[in-house]
């Protein structure tokens, strides 16, 4: 086929057979010819049958004489595109350049949207497979019944300090009216900046208005513990029930250990040479070792010792999910039969299994052992959560200077009837 001229720089061929549309004209394929530093340049354009995703023509003589002009006047003035090259290119940028735009704005649109329920649907799945099934529960049970009724369902970029005061002050009337403790108070705001600073990792926020929240500082003014009879009437009861929760309970009586500490136990961590028990893997992250009583001796040296690895309490359901839950129905129907919390409407003060460290830490304190003893025994990270039993050696302290007015030749450590505190 051979080329013919149109104008000055543009000329086309005719195809042998097809027509342009419905015309009886022969379709023709369009071309440029210039000159460019030096050099004679060439250009195919396209055939005149061509259409865009829209039915509209491509080619037709006017718009390759638009574009001749175009690309004319700026190889002329050096601005723009020189060559239908260079423009084809240009135009395919700026329209990547359309969609990305197009596609943030979008994105934005959508993040302007999510929620905090859209939010927490993703962090809890990625929460299952990173945190103990416990904590997962406690999170959901959590942002159920405190965090969704009130924030759930505001987008996540409108939730600033004011909600977060709110919560906390809601929370604060729940802890007056004794239907909270200032440590939930504080589990409900830490899940919350949890949350939240999944949502910054995801992109969808800025900033974590939580983090400009003070947590409430819980109420340690009192710390109940056992008296001597109590515990020993408590330690009996249990064993009448379960040798487990007998064991488990003893060694948090007698060694201060946590719940989670004693179902982390292993063979392994048991020296009977020496006398303690390694703590590992605790709540502060900081390893430590306990030490054993008589009592405490005597029942693991009846115990049918395992392996190195085995768990030390292995029998039951506890042992894997290391929950309180598992062990607490017998310890609290134990702790109703002697009717030690009888009376007592202040979840606080009520004796559960966690109050068996307390009473191990009030004990040595009443004893005489020093408090940075105490914190050390505990694995506490700091003094100031240990200082909550200084008020115990205070009051005997008070006691013995009593001795100087004459009105007692001893210390009095008071013994309390069974269910009176």
């Amino acid at each position: 086929m051979d080329w013919i001229k149109l104008t000055e720089g543009i000329r086309y061929r005719k195809h042998p057979t097809r027509k342009a549309g419905k015309g009886v004209k022969k379709d023709r394929y369009f071309a440029i010819y210039y000159r460019l530093d030096g050099k004679q340049k060439n250009e195919g354009l396209g055939w005149e049958s061509e259409r865009d995703e829209n039915g509209n023509q491509v080619w037709t003589e006017e718009k390759v004489n638009i574009l001749y002009s175009e690309l004319k006047h700026n190889r002329k003035t050096g601005i723009g595109p020189k060559t239908y090259k260079e423009k084809l290119t240009l135009n395919q940028q700026r329209e990547t350049e359309r969609q990305k735009a197009e596609t943030a704005a979008q994105e934005q649109a959508r993040k302007e949207g999510i929620t905090l329920v859209d939010v927490f649907a993703d962090y809890i799945k990625l929460a299952e497979t990173d945190k103990a099934a416990n904590t997962v529960r406690r999170e959901k049970y959590l942002f159920r019944d405190y965090i969704q009724p009130t924030i759930g369902n505001i987008p996540v970029k409108n939730i600033n300090i004011d909600h977060i005061n709110n919560i906390k002050a809601e929370g604060k009337q729940k802890v007056d009216d004794k239907q909270l403790s200032e440590a939930t108070v504080n589990l409900i705001l830490a899940t919350i900046r949890q949350i939240l600073n999944f949502a910054i990792d995801k992109d969808i926020l800025q900033t974590n208005p939580v983090s400009k929240v003070k947590k409430l500082k819980p109420s340690n003014s009192r710390v109940r513990f056992l008296t001597e009879d109590q515990a020993e009437a408590l330690l009996t009861a249990i064993k009448a029930k379960s040798e487990d929760t007998y064991r488990i309970t003893l060694f948090s009586l007698h060694m201060g250990l946590r719940a989670g500490e004693i179902f982390n136990l292993t063979w392994a961590d048991i020296n009977l040479g020496n006398g303690t028990v390694f703590i590992k893997d605790t709540k502060t992250g900081h390893n430590r070792h306990a030490y054993m009583t008589d009592k405490v001796r005597a029942e693991i040296e009846s115990m049918e010792r395992g392996q190195g690895k085995d768990l030390v309490f292995p029998a039951r359901e506890y042992a894997k999910i290391k929950h309180m839950a598992s062990i607490s129905k017998t310890f609290m129907r134990s702790v109703a039969d002697l009717k030690l919390n009888e009376g007592i409407e202040d979840p606080r003060h009520k004796i559960v299994f966690h109050s068996m460290r307390h009473t191990f830490a009030s004990w040595l304190v009443q004893k005489g052992v020093s408090i940075y003893v105490v914190k050390e025994l505990l694995g506490h990270r700091t003094l100031t959560m240990t200082e909550r039993y200084s008020h115990v050696a205070a009051d005997h302290l008070r006691q013995a200077a009593a001795i100087l007015d004459g009105q007692s030749n001893v210390i009095p450590f008071p013994k309390q009837e069974v269910g009176n505190q």
